[in-house]
């Protein structure tokens, strides 16, 4: 069976963030990503069709980086993979 390998880089804008939020999670699951805040104001939930290598992920969020007024970035590494798991 022939694997592919490849990083992935994303990026994610969170409009008018430090108004309507005070703290943000991110969950990377096995085929998943899942962003949110504490109040719902965003909520990402999105399937992967590949296996995301836990381990070598990253992320970075820094307030001090806007893109506009009030606009905050999320930044994310997944490594992702189709030699373990079926991805269909």
């Amino acid at each position: 069976m022939t694997s592919l390998s490849i990083n992935v880089y994303a990026s994610c804008v969170l409009p008018y963030f430090q108004k309507v939020c005070s703290s943000i999670s991110l969950d990377l699951g096995e085929d998943r990503i899942l962003l949110q805040t504490r109040s719902n104001t965003y909520y990402l939930d999105i399937y992967i069709p590949f296996f995301i290598v836990q381990a070598d992920c990253g992320a970075q969020f820094n307030r001090k980086t806007r893109v506009g007024r009030g606009e905050e970035i999320v930044y994310l590494l997944l490594p992702l993979s189709t030699e373990i798991g079926n991805i269909w």
